[in-house]
């Protein structure tokens, strides 16, 4: 009986505890309720009062620069160019507004604009510079309707993208033939004359230039050949060989002996000389070895005190390996 009695005193205790929990929940659902209203009352209070004060005057747009969108707030009675300066730009060259810049702007209206890049083109060597919308240089060329042919080069590659200063070159190249008559240039046959002085030349014979027609392919770039190839020629004319007689007969004039140097220059039997004429010949001996040369005197030099001559390395050869460098030498004129 006492068990039973336990049980009962529990579950009381339990009942009473849920109707207290039960009560409480009710309360709070019914005073947050309230809250709720009362704050969103207040809000729709507060922008009834805001859209009453700013209706009046200002309206909101949206500027889109570049796809870049600026939500921002003018006055009701502004332009487009108005509200342009309120995030500081302006209309220039080139520039595509989507609206006029004098037009009134409305509540909510979009406005798009898309700034002109500047940059120059030389085309056919002539520059200027030119305002594009463009993403790439392939771009601009379509855009300024620029016709391309299949040879002309155009730096930098079509596929490079647009900036600020960039410069973009196009060579125009062209391929042409052509017919030109040229000359033949005639032999020489020389016999030796010991009647007249070494080197002097006596003309027998005249000789006669030939003629020859020759096709060529001209590759041209900005109007100026860089390339030139010929293709095919043709015989009209044989030329003549010229006969001469050419002295031998050695006529000793002034002699000297000093250092002998040597040169790169245009390769053949010549000189260098401070002493000597220019077109006049000497016989420079290696007094080391006795051996001679015959050479024409065509520039001036050396200027190196001891030394006489300077001799062209074919020459120098002749008379001793390069890397002597600087030979003991006779040097006679003749006359």
């Amino acid at each position: 009986m006492a068990e039973l009695l336990d049980i009962s005193y529990y579950i009381s205790v339990f009942m009473r505890l849920a109707l207290f929990l039960a009560g409480m929940f009710t309360g709070l659902q019914l005073l947050i309720g309230q809250t709720g209203s009362q704050a969103r009352a207040q809000d729709g209070i507060g922008l009834a009062n805001q859209s009453k004060e700013s209706g009046s005057d200002t309206v909101q747009i949206n500027i889109i620069e570049e796809g870049i969108n600026y939500r921002i707030d003018v006055p009701t009675d502004s332009s487009v160019r108005d509200a342009l300066a309120v995030l500081g730009l302006s209309a220039q060259d080139g520039d595509i507004i989507s609206q006029s810049p004098d037009a009134e702007i409305s509540a909510n209206e979009n406005i798009f604009i898309d700034h002109a890049t500047v940059i120059s083109i030389i085309d056919d060597d002539v520059k200027r510079e030119a305002l594009t919308h463009a993403n790439t240089v392939g771009g601009f060329i379509t855009e300024q309707g620029i016709k391309l042919g299949e040879l002309d080069i155009i730096t930098p590659a079509e596929e490079t993208s647009i900036k600020q200063k960039l410069t973009v070159k196009i060579k125009r190249r062209s391929l042409e033939t052509t017919t030109e008559i040229l000359d033949i240039p005639f032999d020489h046959i020389a016999s030796d004359d010991p009647q007249n002085s070494y080197g002097k030349i006596t003309i027998i014979k005249p000789g006669v230039l030939g003629k020859k027609s020759a096709a060529f392919e001209i590759l041209k770039e900005d109007g100026r050949i860089i390339k030139k190839k010929m293709l095919s020629s043709t015989v009209l004319e044989k030329p003549q060989t010229q006969e001469e007689l050419r002295g031998t007969k050695i006529v000793i004039g002034r002699v000297d002996e000093a250092l002998g140097s040597w040169y790169n220059a245009f390769p053949g039997l010549y000189a260098a000389s401070t002493t000597y004429p220019r077109k006049s010949f000497v016989r420079v001996t290696n007094l080391n070895n006795n051996k001679s040369v015959i050479v024409k005197i065509n520039d001036y030099g050396p200027t190196i005190p001891g030394r006489i001559i300077d001799l062209e390395a074919t020459a120098f050869k002749m008379l001793s390996p390069l890397y002597r460098g600087i030979i003991p030498v006779r040097v006679e004129q003749l006359l």
